[in-house]
């Protein structure tokens, strides 16, 4: 249609106007879903050589119009981008050779997330805890989904991985009422474990 086509010359428009280093930053944003942090994003941008140069970069997307931040209850900034933004930045990011290391970024990043908040999902900090990973529910769910991909094509870290990060959380898709969700994962973990001694392994040890 042509609203849509015209919106899409426009987000072009703004993204040509970017240094590259810009680019390729929006670009590698693109491997977010439903938004991230700071720390998320210095965690999945490659070749930067500082977290400074991350916050300009993103202070740069912002006077564009290509990110949305906005301050949370605890004073930590995040970000977003419009859903039709974030496709288009997806689009650009799957026509490189970007793709691979971003998305093996991001998954590391989130099972490190899922590590850090498995004690403290029964602890006094629960509800914090809890909150946090509802956030970034869609950036977990978007890191399995990737890993399973991967694991079907044979790899058995991804296998692991996948399965680190479903363990770790496991308590929070109880409490926030997500167990089909989580019964669907752990059916397509335990097709992929069948089979795989290595996954298996390195899994009961």
């Amino acid at each position: 249609p042509a609203r849509q086509q015209t919106l899409s010359d426009t987000i072009r428009w703004s993204y040509d106007l970017l240094e590259p280093m810009h680019q390729r930053l929006f670009r590698t944003l693109g491997v977010f879903q439903d938004g991230w942090n700071l720390d998320a994003a210095e965690a999945v941008i490659e070749d930067t050589s500082s977290d400074a140069s991350v916050l300009a970069g993103l202070e740069a997307l912002i006077a564009h119009n290509l990110v949305r931040m906005h301050e949370q209850e605890d004073g930590e900034p995040r970000y977003t981008m419009l859903e039709t933004i974030a496709e288009f930045a997806r689009e650009q990011l799957e026509a490189t050779d970007e793709t691979l290391g971003a998305s093996e970024r991001h998954a590391k990043h989130f099972l490190n997330v899922a590590r850090h908040a498995k004690p403290h999902l029964t602890g006094a900090d629960q509800s914090h805890w809890m909150a946090l990973l509802k956030q970034d529910h869609a950036n977990l769910r978007g890191a399995i989904q990737w890993l399973n991909t991967r694991a079907e094509r044979g790899d058995a870290g991804a296998v692991v991985a996948s399965f680190e990060i479903a363990e770790s959380i496991w308590w929070f898709w109880h409490v926030q009422g997500f167990m089909r969700e989580a019964q669907q994962y752990c059916t397509i973990l335990l097709r992929l474990l069948s089979g795989n001694q290595a996954a298996i392994q390195a899994v009961t040890g």
